[in-house]
């Protein structure tokens, strides 16, 4: 349990400081920070107008699942991965969800077996 709070705390603080930056030249899209710490969720969205385009992005979406940091989106430059682990986080605790649950094995990161096993039998 004391693990999923340091997780929760490191998601969170990456994903305020990203929300800091800009990914729009428009001064009239923002970053938006939305956390669901009870059912392990974390996003970081673009929401605004560039000219006459509607920006609704997801721009970062990590779950906590199973005690492990599942990388669900990354649609951006910055390597997360990388980061959770300077932060202390094991690759054993990070799943590259973005990625087919077929490739993980391919990966140094996370897995998990039991989820892996229900998508690869359909």
């Amino acid at each position: 349990m004391e693990e999923l709070a340091k997780y929760h705390t490191i998601i969170s603080e990456i994903l305020a400081e990203e929300a800091k930056g800009s990914f729009s030249n428009s001064p009239h899209v923002e970053q938006l920070l939305s956390i669901d710490r009870e059912n392990g969720h974390y996003f970081l969205f673009m929401l605004g107008w560039d000219g006459t385009e509607r920006v609704h992005s997801c721009l970062f979406h990590l779950d906590i699942r199973n005690d492990k940091i599942w990388i669900q989106q990354n649609n951006t430059d910055f390597e997360i991965a990388e980061e959770l682990l300077r932060r202390g986080v094991s690759k054993d605790d990070i799943v590259l969800a973005l990625h087919h649950p077929k490739k993980w094995q391919y990966t140094d990161y996370g897995t998990d077996l039991e989820f892996q096993n229900k998508i690869l039998q359909k």
